[in-house]
């Protein structure tokens, strides 16, 4: 069970090589619960994520844009941390994303959005991006690791994390979450600007090939600590 070291496969070069990391399904096997990981980097802004992957079964890799800063205040009700989430399964993403300044869980403060094509977590390797920057989501796909393309429907300029009451200071991180077997790598972090161009050098903030250690965030489970249990997905 949870993260670990493979060797990737040498037909997927151009997306997995040397290492990757594979996950090999959650430790109780009898819960539904996924398992959640801080990928432990700098947030804080405008910000791109980027992952090859592969998946084995129906459900592929949630990733969270997550509030540190509120976590203790928001104990209660841990729906609040979370700015946005985007789940990518076998052919479909669904995104939710905090699009109000009012910090309550409901309709006025939260949009969801759904997104279908057959190339996405098909069970081959694909890469996969998440630009947060300004007011605007943006999700793509690559089939060749070069050329990109927006998932229709999951492109949104109505996103306000960096105004969302109750964040006070600017405490960001990513997570990850997993219920099913799953490989990813080269994941990057970069720095966008407010109208979502690179802002200073590609993979600034993270550049990880899982080359021989998985990085500390993958080692922890970290889903009973931040209480979120079942509300995601």
């Amino acid at each position: 069970d949870g993260w670990h070291a493979a060797q990737a496969d040498d037909a997927s070069e151009v997306f997995a090589d040397g290492q990757m990391a594979r996950f090999l399904g959650r430790a109780d096997k009898n819960s539904w619960t996924p398992e959640t990981y801080d990928l432990e980097v700098d947030a804080s802004d405008n910000v791109r994520i980027e992952f090859s992957a592969r998946n084995y079964s129906w459900e592929g890799i949630e990733v969270v844009l997550w509030n540190n800063t509120s976590q203790t205040e928001n104990a209660d009700n841990p729906q609040q941390n979370r700015e946005a989430k985007v789940v990518f399964g076998s052919g479909w993403i669904d995104m939710a994303y905090k699009y109000s300044d009012n910090n309550n869980w409901d309709s006025d403060t939260w949009e969801w959005v759904s997104g279908l094509d057959d190339v996405v977590f098909n069970g081959n390797w694909g890469r996969y991006r998440i630009d947060f920057y300004g007011n605007s989501i943006r999700v793509s796909y690559s089939t060749d690791g070069t050329t990109f393309h927006e998932i229709d429907g999951l492109s949104v300029d109505d996103f306000r994390y960096e105004n969302a009451a109750g964040a006070e200071g600017d405490d960001y991180t990513l997570l990850l979450r997993v219920r099913e077997p799953v490989s990813i790598d080269n994941l990057t972090v970069t720095s966008l600007d407010a109208n979502g161009e690179v802002s200073g050098q590609d993979a600034d903030r993270m550049d990880e090939g899982f080359e021989g250690v998985l990085p500390d965030g993958l080692n922890t489970n970290i889903e009973g600590e931040i209480n979120e249990n079942d509300y995601w997905w």
